[in-house]
């Protein structure tokens, strides 16, 4: 019998949104190649329609949400093993941790690890699912680390461009998928229920709760917007919207403000660095801007009593609050004269009770330590995969409907459930952009040069936008 470290693993690394999760998942690599591990990652559609071609491996998905159930207990059915690590888990709140939201009975059967970000969301996972509180483990976030220790250095001639074209300015990253959703409006709250199952009241009142108080605030920004630019005419303020919104309200404000733009481009680091500050509402990016040394501002609008349990507290803890619109105006005032910038944050206060730190160990190291247990023995090679014939026309099709989209003739006289297949589309390739070869290479050649002495890593394209990240030979 070969030695355990003599046998071949294989790590894949599923991207949903990948210009959120990829700069993560590739630290997450980098340190898996030290470890011997060879590391496919990609799209998550793309690797989880080839899964049962691959070698046996290990997967780590982003989400373990009831709707997910099938494509779990696929992945095992083909010999992987499965672990989660949830990429909405340092921003959100405790009662989407418990029962049938983020997580269902029936999926961690099938899941070998839980990995956690910190205390907070683990001690609720504990409570409500105490049969399977073996398998968690608090490791931490490798997007964590990323933005604090690595960011700067590999997104640096992107942010010198950015601010070369803007100047000084405010970046706004929005966060009202619900009551914005790129779908439609009202499709946000539904899609939130969708992903999860046998919701208790409680819990269904909550989110229906939250998505009130989204509206309220998205209606109180984009209202006051107009107000809040033509204040600073000389502040350029860049409006990037989260990945399942709506850019048209935005795109109006931009188009009657010369000092608004609207960008959705790569990764939203960079524009973070090349930032003076930035201006959220409940938004993970707060946290990120944190770290990396930029101002954080947020506004809480007026609201009913009522609505005060739906604050989340991580985000506030690295924020300068405002409470109404003449606060916010005297918040920003404050940064437009000064430099923006500050130390790098650290991890203290509440935010210490939602993100691990482990004084010995990365995140990236915590996370393989754990799967190292549960790595299957592969019994099939990397090859280069068959598509199925039925795959290769849905494909086919699917382009020639996103074709029909952009033809208004077509367009008119869609039927109404062909129009909803094609925004599903349309999300879709939302989500899978930024994939970039040449991108993951950088992440890889930086932290090499951080780190003296770590094995050469290569990255190689597998197939269409899938790499393959190993040691190289």
């Amino acid at each position: 019998m070969p030695s355990p470290n003599s046998v071949q693993k294989y790590f894949y690394l599923p991207l949903e949104i990948i210009v959120r999760e990829h700069d993560g998942k590739a630290t997450l690599a980098h340190q898996a190649v030290q470890d011997g591990w060879t590391v496919v990652m990609g799209p998550k559609i793309y690797l989880y329609a080839i899964a049962d071609q691959l070698p046996e491996g290990v997967f780590l998905i982003k989400s373990a949400t009831p709707l997910e159930f099938h494509q779990i207990k696929s992945l095992r059915d083909n010999g992987h093993a499965v672990c989660s690590l949830d990429e909405e888990g340092v921003v959100t709140f405790k009662e989407f941790l418990g029962r049938n939201v983020r997580f269902s009975k029936e999926n961690l059967d099938y899941i070998n690890k839980v990995f956690f970000w910190g205390e907070e969301q683990k001690k609720v996972f504990d409570s409500v699912y105490p049969e399977y509180a073996s398998k968690g483990i608090k490791s931490g976030s490798p997007r964590m680390e990323f933005w604090r220790d690595i960011a700067a250095d590999v997104y640096k001639e992107q942010a010198d461009r950015i601010r070369q074209k803007y100047g000084e300015f405010i970046l706004i990253p929005t966060s009202f998928g619900i009551a914005n959703n790129i779908l439609s409006r009202s499709k946000g709250l539904e899609l939130v229920k969708e992903h999860s199952s046998a919701l208790s009241n409680e819990t269904s009142r909550f989110m229906t709760g939250q998505a009130e108080q989204n509206l309220i605030a998205f209606k109180e920004y984009l209202d006051f917007m107009p107000e809040m630019v033509s204040a600073f005419p000389n502040t350029n303020f860049v409006i990037r919207p989260h990945p399942s919104e709506s850019s048209a309200v935005w795109q109006m404000l931009a188009e009657k403000h010369d000092n608004v733009h609207l960008e959705y481009a790569g990764s939203v680091t960079p524009w973070i660095l090349a930032s003076k500050a930035i201006y959220h509402f409940k938004s993970t990016t707060s946290i990120e801007a944190h770290l990396m040394g930029r101002e954080v501002i947020t506004y809480m609008p007026p609201m009913p009593h009522y609505m005060k349990k739906y604050t989340l507290e991580q985000p506030l803890s690295v924020s300068k609050i405002a409470k109404n619109r003449e606060e916010l105006l005297g918040l920003l005032k404050d940064v437009v004269r000064s430099g923006g910038h500050k130390e790098k944050g650290i991890i203290e206060g509440i935010l210490k009770n939602w993100i691990h730190l482990d004084s010995k160990r990365t995140s990236s190291e915590i996370l393989l330590e754990g799967m190292q247990s549960c790595a299957p023995v592969p019994t099939r090679i990397l090859s280069e995969p068959k598509i199925a014939k039925s795959k290769q026309l849905r494909a086919k099709v699917d382009e020639f409907l996103l074709w029909m989209n952009n033809a208004s003739l077509f367009k008119r006289h869609m039927p109404e459930r062909l129009k909803s297949r094609i925004s599903g589309l349309v999300y879709g390739r939302h989500k899978y952009s930024g994939s970039d070869i040449e991108h993951t290479r950088k992440v890889v050649q930086v932290l090499s040069s951080q780190n003296a002495g770590s094995k050469t890593v290569e990255v190689t394209e597998f197939m269409t936008n899938i790499f393959i990240i190993q040691e190289k030979r």
